[in-house]
């Protein structure tokens, strides 16, 4: 199986090989230092195809596919509750929104906490739509 185009960031910081996609960037490979890159094609494909067991790999259409907001918010969602476990990190703080959960969450997802900030405003928003169980947002 083909893997999509991606490109390689090493990180002096990472630990871990991290999976990063921006509309500029595309995907971009994270990897601590000293990783072998000739593992990133095989981690690529296990990770593509345990989404949704469609083929999102094989060619750049197939990987478009991605791109279209339907299958944009599903995979987001796949990574937040299943790839990542966020939800029991979420739910399990029942109807807290503070530093400590967000902060959790950000580390789970991107290793890091910048902006944090910003990330408990957006994070209070989505709550508030998905759940109306927090007072509304300023």
């Amino acid at each position: 199986m083909q893997t999509p185009n991606y490109s390689i960031r090493h990180s002096q910081k990472a630990k871990h090989v991290r999976l990063k996609v921006t509309p500029a960037e595309g995907l971009c490979v994270v990897i601590p230092r000293g990783f072998d890159e000739t593992r990133i094609p095989g981690i690529l494909s296990r990770k593509f195809e345990l989404y949704n067991g469609q083929d999102f790999t094989s060619s750049e259409e197939n990987a478009r596919k991605l791109r279209e907001p339907e299958l944009a918010s599903d995979a987001g969602g796949w990574t937040w509750s299943l790839y990542k476990g966020c939800n029991e990190i979420a739910d399990n703080k029942s109807n807290i929104v503070d530093y400590a959960v967000v902060r959790e969450i950000t580390k789970k997802i991107n290793g890091g906490v910048n902006h944090l900030g910003r990330r408990v405003q957006f994070f209070k928003r989505a709550k508030w739509h998905l759940c109306r169980d927090i007072d509304r947002p300023a």
